[in-house]
């Protein structure tokens, strides 16, 4: 069963390049080549097996984050009464959802846990503090660990990228 819907639209992803902490492409950065807005994967051009499985690795991601914060909203709003609705709202922002917000605080985190390290590291991909935070992301470790792989997307535990350290 398909669950994804897959764009080409490269203005688009040009124009996210502007709100992404990781900057602009250009100047050998790669920028934005795909962004998964669940249940839709967005790409500069068309995508190929191997970026796909990435990407639907994503849509699993934010499908779990999602209702992991529907859960955890709920019983605040059980516990803590009616007027904690907005948080519900505040947290579902146009194409944010909670999956972005754990996705900025933990690529936050990397940026002061490693700035002092990430030199000495052997993760190659990362030219600057920037890239090297983006890959200790543990959404981004579990999809790049299992981009490659055929058969993980059917074999993939629920909430598999906990098992991922930032």
């Amino acid at each position: 069963m398909k669950r994804h819907i897959a764009i080409v639209a490269p203005k688009f992803l040009d124009f996210l390049e502007y709100f992404s902490p990781l900057g602009k492409g250009g100047d050998g950065k790669v920028g934005i080549a795909n962004i998964t807005l669940s249940p839709f994967i967005i790409s500069a051009k068309p995508m190929s097996e191997v970026d796909s499985r990435h990407e639907i690795i994503h849509i699993h991601q934010q499908q779990e984050c999602s209702l992991l914060l529907t859960l955890v909203l709920l019983s605040l709003t059980w516990l803590l009464g009616w007027w904690t609705v907005p948080l519900v709202l505040l947290m579902w922002l146009p194409l944010v959802g909670p999956f972005y917000w754990l996705y900025l605080a933990f690529y936050l985190i990397g940026l002061v846990k490693y700035r002092n390290i990430w030199k000495e590291s052997d993760l190659i991909r990362a030219t600057d503090l920037g890239d090297f935070a983006y890959y200790r992301i543990p959404f981004e470790q579990e999809s790049y660990t299992n981009h490659h792989s055929e058969t993980y997307i059917e074999q993939r535990k629920p909430f598999a990228w906990i098992k991922y350290k930032v």
